[in-house]
């Protein structure tokens, strides 16, 4: 939102919703890496991520959304290895 200023930075509730979202990716990919994405479990990524399930599902309806990120990094990696 932007003040009288000009200012169009994100306001704290913004910010702290994307920390929030990135923390749960974050914590989601690490145990995909870990356990693979069916060993991982939402709940155990909710835990480590410091939020309840139910927060877990407002930013993220299902697994799939987390697991996109990853599997897209994996593969990006495994491009660049072969071309590299």
């Amino acid at each position: 939102m932007a003040d009288l200023t000009g200012d169009t930075s994100p306001g704290l509730r913004e910010r702290k919703r994307r920390d929030t979202r990135d923390q749960i990716l974050a914590r989601a990919i690490a145990s995909f890496r870990e356990l693979g994405i069916r060993g991982a479990h939402l709940g155990e990524i909710a835990r480590a991520s410091g939020v309840s399930q139910a927060t877990l599902y407002n930013y993220f309806p299902n697994k799939a959304p987390l697991a996109e990120p990853w599997v897209r990094g994996e593969i990006d990696h495994a491009l660049q290895a072969t071309s590299g």
